[in-house]
């Protein structure tokens, strides 16, 4: 019974890879033709050209650094008599909003269900990183001793010192400014409880 199982087993795993191989060449062929930009553009108007409403850029000086994000709220978030989330949706190291955006969903997402967005831009600018990033901090301990180490802007081939960017603070001034802003300029109620951040790659670990 026991070589019975084996063989079977082995049959199974056989069937598997047999279907892997033949379908793999269709499923790289399915993602190239994906529809997207993927040319990084961080202008102004990069994301509402590439989705046709308005989604404004605000940029501000944080830690002596200019840094932008973009804002998406759909018109229902004015006609909901409830607090409305904000969602932060953050690219990865190397890619920039506009491109993250077209791949993510979400601001598909906040269109159907009613809460709002931010796209921050992580550090663009030459005179800091080699490519655009975040700065993540280390410190975090696991496994006893061991402790993670900042990650992931790299300048000339050396990581930057989390101070160099301060990202969290960055990011930080963002919700202070979106709920300011939105609330005294369009009367939006944003739920401070609800404040999430999702990302992918160096912006996922940064979320």
């Amino acid at each position: 019974a026991k070589f019975e199982y084996q063989t079977s087993l082995f049959k199974c795993v056989q069937d598997l890879l047999s279907c892997l191989t033949i379908a793999l060449p269709f499923i790289v062929i399915t993602i190239r033709a994906q529809p997207y930009n993927f040319e990084c553009n961080f202008g102004s108007m990069a994301m509402t050209n590439e989705f046709g409403v308005n989604i404004p850029q605000t940029c501000f000086q944080s830690i002596g650094h200019r840094r932008c994000f973009y804002t998406f709220a759909p018109k229902c978030v004015k006609n909901t008599s409830y607090a409305i989330p904000l969602l932060y949706d953050i690219h990865d190291q190397g890619s920039c909003p506009v491109v993250f955006a077209q791949q993510s969903g979400w601001f598909e997402k906040a269109s159907r269900e009613c809460f709002i967005v931010v796209w921050p831009t992580g550090n663009n600018q030459e005179s800091i990183s080699d490519f655009p990033c975040w700065q993540v901090p280390g410190g975090l301990v696991f496994s006893g001793d061991q402790e993670t180490q900042p990650c992931c802007c790299r300048k000339h081939g050396y990581f930057l010192a989390p101070e160099d960017t301060n990202d969290i603070e960055f990011l930080r001034q963002i919700a202070v400014r979106v709920v300011r802003d939105l609330t005294i300029n369009d009367g939006i109620n944003i739920d401070t409880k609800r404040i999430y951040m999702t990302g992918h790659g160096n912006g996922c670990t940064m979320a």
